[in-house]
């Protein structure tokens, strides 16, 4: 049974996209690491990635080895991610502040043979080290403290050869796993695959409309796959120059942005208000209508009035929803952005998924009523692919609590505004289902259904259609 909604089309690896950035943009600085002021061009930072490839591929990485990562924001981590795809290893980040069974359980459950650390982590690797009994090679990135883990100068892993690789992944490929933040448990490791950060980054780029000679600033970890997507590849897929600043500073700020000459900035949580009711500075000042776009969340429309009236940003918030499960089931382009109303977490993305929002009931909830998101894919690697070490069974690819999804035609037609109500998310995928909770329609090789519950969500009424 075949569903017209299934489109197979269009899909993309990360590097398609850098390859085709490359191409076009050798002279254009890709990054620039404020801390230091040193800077990259694409060409430059494709033969220094070509360099790293080469020697993953020498010291035995092969296709789907999970290489996991400990590292800071500088030059290496990006190299490895790059370098990740030119051999098709599979990138596992993990977050630097993790420690003990923190630690442990992403490293372990990775079943990663390769970690690249900085020497000032590699203390906690010790004390877990016999809990990884896949783990065969430490890289040490730095100078090693006395009684830490022995491994081996992750200087030396690259090669003299900055001759391309040749191994092109296909789009359905693992990429990357990302764990979760374990506010549920322990955490999850979330499969992604080459085109689900690919369209990520794409769809970042409709959001944003970049400007030629544009430059992007973050202060985000680059484990964290915010600063990964809307940051490096957005910049990646857009040929303009991503600026990096190791960690935030309130009283710094100002100055990154004044130093790099951003004018979209991607900011989070508490880093919004801080800003936002800093006093005023030389630096800030002659900033104002520097910045057109402050990406970030929580931005309620109080803040976003200040970002506006004190700072000049034109495009204030992230107008965006979405888990690393999911990726964005909502979003609006850069000229809808201008017209959304506070709050707003933009418009359903009817091209990459299928949504409804539903009643407690599993009926699909009129404008001006909250609800619970549904949503399945309608392309291949849209969505995350599961959670690693969790294999999926037939019976276990369907989690709609008694659901019987139907989609209407009008859903499929229909823009309008979602709205979170709520805070807390709890994502459950693959549990066990009855024989009856079906699509109507089934979608071939879709193994995921998701449900967020406790994220309540308000559906607006649009001030036009969109068809």
């Amino acid at each position: 049974m075949t569903n017209s909604a299934w489109r197979t089309e269009q899909r993309h690896t990360i590097l398609e996209l850098w390859k085709e950035a490359v191409a076009t943009s050798p002279d254009t600085v890709f990054l620039h690491f404020l801390n230091d002021n040193e800077k990259y061009t694409y060409a430059e930072f494709d033969a220094l990635s070509n360099r790293l490839a080469q020697g993953l591929l020498s010291s035995g990485i092969a296709s789907g080895d999970r290489i996991a990562t400990l590292l800071d924001s500088h030059a290496d981590s990006v190299a490895l991610l790059i370098a990740a795809s030119k051999v098709n290893a599979v990138y596992v980040p993990v977050n630097t502040a993790n420690k003990g069974e923190f630690l442990r359980n992403p490293l372990a459950n990775s079943g990663a043979r390769v970690l690249v650390s900085e020497a000032q982590y590699l203390e906690r690797v010790a004390a877990i080290r016999e809990g990884l009994p896949d783990l065969q090679t430490i890289y040490i990135r730095g100078e090693s403290s006395a009684g830490a883990t022995a491994g081996e100068l992750f200087a030396q892993l690259y090669s003299d050869n900055s001759a391309d690789t040749d191994i092109c992944p296909d789009p359905g490929d693992i990429a990357g796993i990302i764990y979760t933040g374990g506010t549920t448990g322990p955490s999850k490791g979330c499969i992604l695959s080459q085109n689900y950060i690919a369209n990520q980054a794409l769809r970042t780029r409709e959001m944003c409309d970049p400007r030629p000679g544009e430059v992007n600033w973050t202060c985000l970890p680059l484990f964290h796959l915010n600063a990964i997507v809307v940051t490096l590849l957005y910049s990646v897929v857009s040929g303009t120059t991503a600026a990096i600043t190791p960690r935030f500073s309130l009283s710094g700020f100002w100055a990154d942005i004044e130093k790099s000459g951003a004018s979209v900035a991607s900011v989070l949580g508490s880093m919004i208000p801080l800003i936002a009711n800093m006093p005023d500075s030389e630096d800030m000042l002659r900033c104002k209508g520097q910045l057109r776009m402050a990406r970030g969340a929580p931005f309620p429309g109080e803040l976003q009035e200040i970002w506006r009236d004190r700072f000049g940003a034109e495009i204030v918030g992230a107008h965006v929803y979405g888990l690393t499960e999911s990726s964005f089931i909502s979003m609006l382009s850069y000229s809808e952005a201008t017209d959304a109303p506070p709050g707003s977490s933009g418009k359903l993305n009817h091209r990459d998924f299928e949504v409804m929002i539903v009643n407690d009931s599993f009926e699909e909830v009129p404008a001006g009523q909250t609800g619970e998101i549904v949503v399945r894919p309608k392309r291949p690697n849209v969505m995350f692919e599961g959670y690693w070490g969790r294999p999926r069974k037939p019976s276990m690819f369907l989690r709609v609590c008694g659901f019987t999804p139907v989609i209407s035609a009008s859903l499929m037609r229909m823009s309008f505004y979602i709205s979170s109500t709520g805070r807390r998310i709890i994502c459950a995928v693959g549990e066990r289902t009855s024989p009856v909770m079906k699509w109507r329609q089934p979608l071939p090789c879709i193994p995921l259904l998701m449900r967020w519950r406790y994220m309540r969500f308000r559906r607006r009424s649009p001030k036009t259609t969109s068809r």
